[in-house]
């Protein structure tokens, strides 16, 4: 299909979709990104409440 027709649209609304096809041209252009790689989920269950002392104090404690 080389043409659609616009007659009886207002300027503005053939603007609108020569602008959605000029964006649909640049999608198809653009190279594809790889899906990103969904990551694995764990149930640990609710360990308590968590503050930053906490976590401090786990982080150095020997052992």
């Amino acid at each position: 299909m080389d043409t659609i027709d616009v007659r009886g649209l207002p300027e503005s609304m053939v603007q609108a979709i020569a602008e959605s096809v000029e964006n649909l041209r640049h999608q198809l252009e653009a190279p594809k990104r790889p899906r990103p790689k969904s990551l694995p989920i764990r149930s640990l269950g609710v360990l308590g409440p968590v503050n930053r002392e906490s976590i401090y104090d786990y982080l150095h404690r020997d052992g």
